[in-house]
């Protein structure tokens, strides 16, 4: 059974999203909406005030912080998160018996990209940063969990193929099969027909 997953998570998956593209000006109408419904998946709220290209642009805009700032994570090199802290405090309020982070709702862009470098300020404080590149493809980014080790399908199954290309005891056993099935082939071709 599938667990559902919870905004943190879909936060998460918009972010990788985010790192795992280097140039959004290329991307269809298509590929722009499903980059918009992660983002609303991950509680981020345009207001319907705003029209719908702005919402575009507003991702746009963010994208560069977010890519160079994670990719730079990812590369192992040092981050300031000076930038991304000025407006923890303000934009944010805890609520709740729990203290639970409540989503702000975003009324413009100022507030929208605010919450967005909240939300990676706070994945950057993590104690182990959840987000891995994947090591096949060298370009994707996503969520690391449970046993997943790449970025999509393809990647696994590419990876996989090479594993098994490259695995001696495998390159044996094929050769062994082939020496056989060649073996039977020659020998059914010299026998007498009757």
């Amino acid at each position: 059974m599938l667990r559902k997953q919870s905004t943190g998570d879909h936060r998460l998956a918009f972010y990788a999203q985010l790192a795992s593209m280097a140039d959004l000006t290329m991307l269809k109408k298509k590929e722009q909406k499903a980059v918009e419904k992660v983002a609303r998946r991950a509680g981020f709220q345009f207001t319907r005030l705003e029209s719908p290209d702005r919402h575009w642009e507003i991702i746009r805009e963010c994208h560069a912080d977010v890519y160079r700032t994670i990719n730079t994570v990812l590369d192992r090199r040092q981050v300031s998160l000076k930038p991304l802290a000025k407006k923890e405090e303000s934009d944010q309020a805890l609520l709740g018996k729990n203290y639970r982070l409540q989503p702000v709702l975003v009324h413009t862009w100022e507030s929208l990209w605010a919450e967005i470098k909240t939300g990676l300020y706070k994945v950057l404080k993590q104690e182990e940063f959840p987000l891995r590149r994947c090591p096949h493809c060298k370009a994707g980014v996503f969520v690391a969990g449970g046993r997943r080790k790449y970025c999509s399908r393809t990647c696994t199954t590419r990876a996989v193929d090479l594993r098994r290309k490259d695995d001696p005891k495998r390159r044996d056993d094929v050769l062994r099969n082939m020496r056989h099935y060649h073996a039977k082939k020659r020998a059914a071709a010299a026998r007498p027909i009757v």
